[in-house]
């Protein structure tokens, strides 16, 4: 979601719902390649960071140069 926030900021809110839990493939996929629950929720949590810190700049018309 994004809306204007004061100051001419702007407020991007990203989410990872699973109402119904992850299914057994993910667990398992999450567990054996991706360093178990804890290593993926931190890296999934600090891409949605970076992911959201792009779009808020892009947004604001101060888009960083890599």
């Amino acid at each position: 979601m994004v809306k204007p926030a004061a100051h001419g900021q702007t407020e991007v809110v990203q989410r990872r719902e699973t109402p119904d839990g992850l299914s057994e493939l993910s667990r398992e996929v999450i567990e054996g390649a991706m360093g178990g629950q804890e290593a993926y929720a931190v890296a999934s949590l600090e891409g949605m960071r970076e992911t959201l810190q792009r779009i808020k700049a892009a947004a604001e018309g101060h888009a960083r140069s890599e």
